[in-house]
């Protein structure tokens, strides 16, 4: 059963590492004014988006069949050690733990699979109106970043942090011969920075377009001198 987590978790961070790239091409996209490039692009966008949800799909259906194959056999460790005694109530309860993490973890993909499916339908919806008016993709900014939280706490459940076990030293200086983790960054902390980053680069490349425009049309009022 621990294997086939870490299958899954593996996948889960391909899934994590797609979206977070998609999402930064949809980020530049909302600022792209050449229409001829956008349509194409936006296409594009929005067929990758649409493999990351149904990756999504099928990771949430593998992790819901897990949970039920843990809780059975979960059953079945609990049944033997109440027949013969010995270590399997402690086997059982692990393997509970087991199916309790991954039953979390598919709500958290079959989540994640629902947001990456409102952006697929609003990139799908600026696709076909690109050509006639300016697109606002920031909807589908909004539930790519939901989407990805989703996946992160999927893997958070996964792969929970582990502790420290007292006694033993193997010259590390930390209890129970482990070397201690730095903390991971706040998973909201680093969805707002990266928030702020799109809206900087956002506004400099708005700006930078209101200085091209302005130089173009103050070229355009140059009096033209009269030689007579």
């Amino acid at each position: 059963m621990r294997r086939l987590f870490f299958s899954i978790v593996e996948h889960l961070q391909a899934l994590l590492a797609e979206q977070t790239e998609t999402h930064d091409d949809t980020a530049t996209l909302q600022f792209q004014s050449q229409v001829d490039e956008l349509v194409p692009e936006l296409g594009l966008v929005e067929e990758r988006q649409a493999g990351h949800t149904a990756m999504a799909d099928a990771l949430a259906g593998a992790l819901a069949n897990q949970a039920d194959q843990a809780n059975a056999a979960s059953g079945a460790q609990t049944a033997g050690a109440g027949a013969t005694g010995g270590t399997d109530a402690d086997m059982a309860a692990e393997t509970a733990d087991q199916a309790q993490a991954a039953a979390a973890a598919a709500g958290e993909v079959r989540a994640a699979a629902g947001r990456m499916q409102g952006a697929r339908v609003v990139l799908a919806d600026a696709a076909e109106r690109a050509a006639s008016m300016s697109p606002d993709l920031e909807p589908a900014l909004t539930d790519q970043l939901a989407a990805l939280e989703h996946v992160e706490n999927a893997i958070r459940l996964l792969q929970p942090p582990q502790q420290n076990d007292e006694g033993g030293d193997d010259g590390s200086g930390q209890p129970g011969g482990q070397v201690a983790q730095a903390e991971p960054p706040q998973d909201a902390e680093r969805m707002s920075q990266r928030q702020a980053l799109r809206r900087l680069q956002a506004i400099s490349d708005r700006d930078a377009q209101r200085q091209r425009e302005r130089g173009q049309e103050a070229g355009q009022r140059v009096p033209v001198e009269k030689d007579w």
